[in-house]
């Protein structure tokens, strides 16, 4: 449909002035989370004539309802890693179109279990990390990688877990979101090996005329 359109009245006839004729309008998507959740735009109606009563100007407004809301979807709510450098990924995408630039805080409730590393071009798994979308790039999902860290013990259950929260802030008012999600990560223990014992790293020392002995052993 055009930004204008005409309706045609006349004395007689299948457009006669005192039959009513229908104007139709079609809210237009914007992808916003609009502030107040609405537009609004004025829709104009002017009549022209040769009958001169009939040289009027008037105005209609419409409201607009929004139907886009701001929030940040995150692909997947539990991941597990082993704990020795094993690897996870999920992906971060906008709900809807910012009017500024979102930056989301990626970070790993306890570093000893996962390090994170966001979308960027190098790769360092530190305990927090940010992924940034803007007008241009808000529903092209980014993926964010946590990596499980070692702690050289044998844990209880043969796991730890940690929360990975998900933090967004903007000027716009509607992406400023403390709690945006959270994916639940489990790693998975990787327990120590038992000692290891060979022949030549055992000994026997036997005191003389004593008949007592003492076994020693070292590992490897």
């Amino acid at each position: 449909m055009g930004r204008a359109g005409t309706l045609t009245f006349s004395a007689s006839g299948s457009r006669i002035w005192s039959t009513a004729q229908t104007v139709t309008v079609i809210g237009r998507g914007d992808d916003v989370d609009n502030v107040g959740d609405q537009r609004t735009a004025t829709i104009s109606h002017a009549a022209t004539s040769t009958d001169t009563n009939y040289a009027i100007t008037n105005a209609g407004t419409v409201t607009v309802t929004d139907d886009d809301t701001a929030g940040v979807m995150l692909s997947e709510a539990t991941r597990t890693v082993g704990e020795a450098g094993g690897t996870a990924t999920w992906t971060v995408v906008l709900d809807s179109e910012p009017t500024h630039s979102v930056t989301v805080m990626v970070t790993s409730g306890d570093g000893t279990v996962v390090k994170v590393d966001g979308p960027d071009a190098g790769t360092a798994f530190t305990n927090s990390d940010t992924v940034s979308f803007n007008a241009g790039n808000w529903d092209n999902p980014q993926t964010v990688t946590v990596e499980g860290q070692d702690d050289d013990m044998d844990n209880t259950n043969d796991v730890r877990t940690a929360t990975i929260s998900h933090g967004a802030s903007s000027i716009n008012p509607k992406y400023a979101i403390t709690n945006a999600g959270s994916v639940t990560v489990t790693g998975d223990d990787v327990p120590n090996s038992a000692p290891v014992f060979s022949p030549s790293t055992l000994t026997r020392e036997v005191v003389e005329n004593s008949g007592a002995g003492v076994k020693t052993w070292a590992g490897p």
